[in-house]
Formats: structure tokens, C-alpha cells, sequence
């Protein structure tokens, strides 16, 4: 879920969703990646999050919340996956 909001006059974007362990084992949820890209696909902006979740059991899930204030104007679509090692801890513009 993605919602558009305006927060003292500056816009902002707030991205919530859900995790769910499918699998048949505990498993660790590793740090989200959050990329924006323009309506030619470059990635325009990017930042990470650690869920702070405790391993979850077969058929738990768990929710998230992100936001960003002053997205890129040139922002357009939204891409979200789960971090590389390389990508921990990285928030930043590219």
C-alpha cells in the first residue's frame, strides 16, 4: 500500500506492507530495499530498512511502514526487494 501525503506542506510517500514466512522453517527477514525509478526505469532514488523482526515461524508474517519525505519529482514507479549484503545500511540517492 502506497499513500501520497502532504506533512507541513512538503510531500511525502509512506509505504506499508506485509512479510509472511511461507516456507516450512524459522527464517530471519533480511533488510528491504526501496528503489524509485523515473518513467524511462533509471532508478532515481534509493534507501534501505531493517524490518527490526525476529525470525519468523512457518506461516507467521509480520508488517512494515517506510516513508519518504521530498520524493523526486521524477518519480514513478516503486520497487521494493530484499537487500543485498552490499546494500545494508544504504540510503542514499544513487
Amino acid at each position: 500500500d502506497v499513500q501520497h501525503l502532504l506533512v507541513d506542506g512538503r510531500s511525502v510517500i509512506a509505504i506499508k506492507g506485509e512479510l509472511a514466512n511461507v516456507s516450512q522453517t524459522i527464517r530471519k527477514i533480511p533488510w528491504l530495499r526501496f528503489g524509485l525509478r523515473s518513467s524511462d526505469g533509471t532508478e532515481v532514488y534509493r534507501w534501505t530498512l531493517d524490518t527490526e523482526v525476529r525470525p519468523l515461524k512457518s506461516g507467521e508474517s509480520t508488517s512494515f511502514v517506510t516513508r519518504l519525505a521530498s520524493p523526486p519529482e521524477a518519480a514513478r514507479n516503486l520497487e521494493i526487494r530484499f537487500a543485498r549484503a552490499d546494500e545494508i545500511g544504504s540510503n542514499m540517492a544513487p
